[in-house]
């Protein structure tokens, strides 16, 4: 085989890091980029094809002296870079670099995150310049970054003080559905992330580096932009390449910190929605998702640059698979790859590295199983369930298996082919198979979480038993006793009734006793006589049964408070209704003041009538937690706006049968899926259970909702596992 020699068409470029400077060697071909230090770029550098690995050790022993470099680093180093494709023959004649190429990962290799074709931006880009020079001359920088700062400064002490009207906003937006705002909150925050990538561009070429594309990426089937700026590692200064990746979240900032005025400035309307949705996606979320450096996004890369460690998960991998390959097979070769190499101080250690590569592994860890159950919940819904575990399985294991394969790799330091060699491996997989089983036998703290509606203690409801017109009602929150009135109503139609069969019963009555006079007059009584009387007298009776009824059922226009308490408000009806015989539509509460005259059908609640000063809960859990309810077990109800377990109950009873229509308060909020009493009910039934709530608790708003978690009987997580159960 002909000697090897460095691409000539590689480029290079000389960084600063944190505390040393690095050499980025850029492939054209495949766009991958490689970070050396300066040893390394020497070796490769003599890697001309007329060298001999002596000669290249001879060379570096003088150039970096007292370091050593030995033959089987220089040899190691070679095939690394020859597998990167970084080298040829030395009859130019492509080696690893063919092979790389033509095995460069496809799409299906990693279905999570597809990246589409993009599109070019040089020529938006130089727009865009041309557009912000007529506004920011050069040198004028630090006057717009003060402005910006000024601004963002501002906003946030806006919002501060304003923290309380802001939750309420969008705990009232998050509340509602979105029918009618959806397309203007989609444009809007597809704006937003427009200018999140417009900006990592406009940074990157602000600083002379080229951006080479944008375009869609399917992150996890989601369509999302994404904005090729990796020509940023070529910016020699650090805080260039922090700048770069920082102007995405910086835009989003300026644009929640605009939407912040505005939102202060509007009265209330669908566009104070959407600034108050923009507010806490271009703030909030922007910081916790791209901010989140455990994750590949901006504040993975500044991170990154910070610490001076530019393939920081690449370098955490690397030490975290090397300490648990030295424990599995002991004392191995532990050398460094010289294409990853870092610099070692005390606060870059290997204890740092690991931490970081763990908690990495179990944050995707927590998203690829949260979003797996949601993809078997919605294959689950539609009969494909088996499906859906079957493939998410078959996932877990492949990646489950490429891992293990690199951790029980033979070593290549061990040439001996003896059955001992093994039986340290073994024993430490027996050590951790048997530490792994005594975790997973633990009896632990268990908890069964459903959705709680609020309601006064012993409460009870009050329906319109006749359909009626509201006269008069009262307010909502008075005070009542057994037996006052709570609303008047009329209903024409019974009133019309009512003076028909009066009118007919004295009709009748009149005949009647016209009859008895003219038999007194008569000598002797026929028997056509006796037959009308009989017939009057039936009929008489009839009116008179049909007008006690009537009566009754007027009586019932007014209607009565059931027992003494505190009218609290019925289910809000959201939109108003339409039937056709309604004397007036109306919407809200019943007893609110604008649904005077308002028709109200038998069968609707008109107020709730319980104690003002304690409280209970309804909880519905679906049917397959249900069994393991108890009476007296806690409940901790988790409220927006209150610190955690500062809400706590007790379940006091628990429903025998499932409840076949879900409360309006769940289904309108979209917070459960109201298909469940419809004949294609979802594969979810609900049981209900009542929740007495603490007595220190204070006020609540009635039927208001709140997730809770019920604490019951302690279980290990084998005995949580699905085919553990009958």
């Amino acid at each position: 085989m002909k000697p090897l020699k460095l691409r000539s068409d590689l480029t290079w470029k000389n960084i600063e890091t944190r505390n040393q400077c690095l050499w980025v060697l850029r492939d054209p071909l495949s766009c991958d980029y490689f970070y050396l230090n300066q040893r390394d770029r020497t070796i490769l550098a003599l890697a001309d094809g007329t060298r001999s690995i002596d000669q290249i050790v001879d060379h570096c022993n003088q150039v970096f002296a007292p370091d050593v470099v030995s033959a089987p680093h220089v040899v190691h180093f070679l095939a690394d870079a020859n597998r990167a494709g970084m080298l040829v023959q030395s009859s130019n004649r492509p080696t690893g670099s063919d092979q790389r190429l033509r095995n460069r990962p496809r799409w299906w290799q990693n279905p999570m995150a597809v990246r589409l074709p993009g599109v070019p931006v040089g020529e938006t880009l130089d727009r865009l310049f041309a557009f912000f020079a007529s506004f920011i001359k050069r040198g004028a920088e630090p006057v717009f970054l003060t402005l910006a700062a000024l601004l963002l400064l501002s906003a946030a002490l806006l919002a501060f003080f304003q923290r309380s009207a802001i939750h309420d906003h969008v705990t009232l937006v998050s509340s509602q559905p979105l029918v009618g705002t959806t397309v203007g909150l989609l444009l809007v925050l597809s704006f937003t992330k427009l200018t999140h990538e417009l900006a990592h561009a406009i940074a990157c070429r602000y600083f002379g580096a080229d951006c080479r594309q944008i375009g869609i990426l399917l992150l996890f089937g989601f369509p999302v932009l994404y904005c090729d700026v990796s020509d940023a590692w070529l910016l020699k200064k650090r805080w260039q390449r922090i700048t770069v990746s920082a102007a995405g979240m910086a835009a989003e900032l300026l644009l929640a910190a605009v939407a912040t005025f505005l939102w202060l400035w509007t009265d209330a309307s669908m566009l104070r929605d959407i600034l108050v949705t923009v507010m806490v996606v271009c703030s909030i979320s922007t910081i916790l998702v791209n901010g989140n450096p455990l994750l590949r996004y901006d504040g993975y890369y500044i991170l990154s640059d910070l610490i001076g460690i530019p393939n920081l998960s690449t370098q955490a991998n690397a030490v975290t698979t090397k300490w648990i390959r030295r424990i599995l097979w002991g004392d191995i070769d532990s050398r460094h790859s010289p294409l990853s190499n870092r610099t070692h101080d005390w606060f870059y250690s290997d204890f740092l590295l690991i931490v970081y590569s763990i908690a990495s592994a179990l944050y995707r860890a927590s998203i690829y199983l949260f979003l797996g159950w949601l993809a078997y919940r919605a294959a689950e819904s539609k009969d494909l369930g088996p499906i859906a575990a079957v493939c998410i399985g078959a996932i877990v294991i492949l990646v489950a298996f490429r891992w293990l394969a690199r951790i029980y790799a033979k070593p290549t330091a061990i040439r001996s082919r003896r059955r001992t060699i093994y039986q340290r491996p073994v024993i430490m997989t027996m050590i951790a198979l048997f530490a792994m089983g005594a975790f997973m036998l633990i009896p632990r703290k268990q908890t069964v979480s459903g959705y709680l509606i609020v309601m006064p203690l012993h409460s009870q409801e009050v329906f319109v038993t006749v359909p009626g017109q509201v006269v008069s009602a009262v307010s909502e929150g008075a005070t009542t006793k057994a037996g006052d009135v709570l609303a008047k109503l009329s209903n024409p139609e019974l009133e019309y009734e009512r003076l028909t069969v009066a009118t007919m019963l004295e009709a009748k009555r009149a005949e009647l006793a016209g009859l008895e006079s003219r038999r007194r007059l008569a000598s002797h009584t026929s028997s056509e006589d006796s037959t009308i009387k009989m017939v009057l007298t039936e009929l008489i009776e009839g009116y008179e049964r049909q007008q006690e009824l009537l009566e009754f059922e007027h009586q019932r226009l007014t209607i009565r408070s059931p027992r003494s308490g505190k009218v609290f408000a019925a289910p809000t009806r959201n939109q108003a209704t339409t039937a056709v015989r309604e004397i007036g539509f109306w919407s809200g509460t019943p007893l609110a003041a604008k649904n005077r005259n308002a028709w109200l059908e038998t069968g609707t609640t008109l107020c709730i009538i319980g104690d003002p000063q304690h409280y209970e809960a309804s909880v519905l859990i679906p049917q397959h937690q249900i069994e393991k309810i108890a009476i007296g077990q806690n409940v901790i109800a988790r409220f927006h706006d209150r610190p955690l377990h500062s809400v706590q109950g007790s379940v006091i009873e628990i429903a025998s049968s499932p409840i076949e229509k879900l409360p309006d308060e769940l289904v309108t909020r979209g917070i459960i899926d109201s298909k469940i009493a419809s004949p294609n009910r979802s594969s979810e039934t609900y049981y209900q259970v009542r929740v007495k709530i603490g007595t220190q608790t204070r006020s609540l708003p009635i039927r208001s909702t709140a997730a809770a978690s019920i604490e019951v009987e302690k279980a290990s997580l084998f005995s949580r596992l699905p085919f553990t159960k009958r």
